[in-house]
């Protein structure tokens, strides 16, 4: 029925198995009540008689639009999937890599403990190092460094109090990629 739809609707001209169809009137055999002036229905020739299309002499099938609108419809649908299938394994990569850049950085806390003693600046600024002895084999490929850094502290102004904060920066990095942690740490006065 749709197939018969699409075929009105776009206008189409076309020749199937005993019917024609010409603008808008289907001409058909009518073979249920000849008479023997009417011999040549039997073959298809004969364009006096005139009936409405039974359910049995329309061909089932689609057109040649039909099946390009749905291979259209289909490539759409795959390739929205194959994207959303790319995204979510990205999202599996970054989620992978997020999680050993955390143990990187647990490592490097345990080897190298935030404790200042005398000098903040010396005590817990530690160098880029990749942890080599305690990664195991495919973080040490990868190519992890531990870093930590203390910022320059600026002198405050003379009628500010010196409030003892230094800003810590723990780095772990990897090929191009850098995770940085911000931490705070107050040294008292002695």
């Amino acid at each position: 029925m749709i197939s018969s739809l699409w075929r009105w609707a776009l206008g189409f001209r076309f020749q199937c198995s005993g019917f024609r169809k010409t603008q808008h009137r289907v001409v058909f055999p009518d073979t249920r009540n000849l008479t023997p002036e009417h011999s040549a229905c039997k073959t298809g020739l004969c364009k006096g008689l005139t009936r409405p299309p039974a359910a049995g002499d329309v061909r089932l099938g689609m057109t040649l639009i039909e099946v390009l609108l749905a291979a259209a419809i289909l490539g759409l649908g795959l390739s929205a999937l194959m994207a959303q299938m790319s995204g979510g394994f990205r999202l599996l990569s970054a989620s992978k890599d997020f999680e050993d850049a955390q143990w990187v950085l647990s490592i490097g806390e345990l080897k190298y403990p935030l404790r200042p003693k005398d000098d903040v600046q010396k005590d817990v600024t530690v160098s880029p190092d990749t942890l080599d002895s305690e990664l195991s084999d495919a973080l040490r490929t990868r190519g992890f460094i531990f870093e930590r850094v203390v910022d320059e502290r600026q002198d405050p102004p003379p009628n500010v109090a010196d409030d003892g904060l230094y800003v810590v920066r723990t780095r772990v990095s990897w090929n191009t990629h850098t995770e940085e942690f911000v931490r705070y740490v107050w040294a008292k006065k002695k």
